[in-house]
């Protein structure tokens, strides 16, 4: 188990004072809370400095998962920020699972409830198909994310000139982007690719 000390907290990264090259405050704060951080190699790794893990994030992906992989919290915090998902929330849904039953007897569950033989990669497929059917269906109802409207103003559009975001500006585009990339989606018109279609059996859908 790793031990935290004062100038490490993992094996591969460190994130004393001297290893956050940007630190901000939230308005009215006294204390710097925020910062960036980077990951320079492993499977965590990131392509350019990211913001730091605050310690409600920390809290419910971390101890609360009995996580102790802090590559792991910063992308998860990354992957969260880029796709505007609140990590609270997010990580309290994720311990809800947890909490309900262990995620890799799940199988077994539901094998006792229905007889048939499940495995993880049945259930995660079944989980995107899930994902995609509603997706689909409000495609078809003229709902597409790629339309939502966001104020300009919460997205520094212009950039306030006065405060701790000042000149701070969003490129919700290229969020948007980066989810429906992960997605499967087009990331000109969010519509599902053939191949993803293909292969969660949704053709005929769409």
């Amino acid at each position: 188990m790793v031990q935290p000390r004062q100038y490490w907290v993992s094996d591969n990264i460190t994130l004393s004072l001297r290893d956050i090259s940007f630190w901000h405050f939230l308005s009215n704060s006294l204390i710097a809370c925020g910062g960036h951080v980077k990951i320079d190699k492993g499977p965590f790794k990131t392509e350019t400095d990211v913001h730091k893990v605050e310690y409600e994030t920390m809290g419910v992906f971390g101890a609360n998962l009995l996580n102790e992989n802090l590559e792991a919290l910063i992308k998860i915090n990354d992957i969260c920020n880029r796709c505007g998902i609140d990590t609270i929330s997010t990580g309290g849904l994720c311990i809800f699972g947890f909490s309900v039953l262990d995620y890799q007897t799940l199988p077994d569950f539901l094998e006792a409830a229905d007889g048939s033989n499940w495995n993880m990669e049945e259930l995660e497929k079944i989980g995107h198909r899930i994902s995609m059917l509603r997706h689909i269906f409000n495609l078809k109802a003229g709902i597409n994310p790629k339309d939502f409207k966001f104020p300009a103003r919460v997205l520094g559009n212009p950039p306030l000139q006065s405060g701790e975001t000042k000149g701070v500006s969003i490129d919700l585009e290229a969020m948007l982007k980066g989810y429906l990339k992960e997605a499967g989606f087009d990331t000109e018109t969010a519509i599902p690719g053939k191949e993803v279609l293909a292969e969660l059996d949704l053709s005929k859908y769409f």
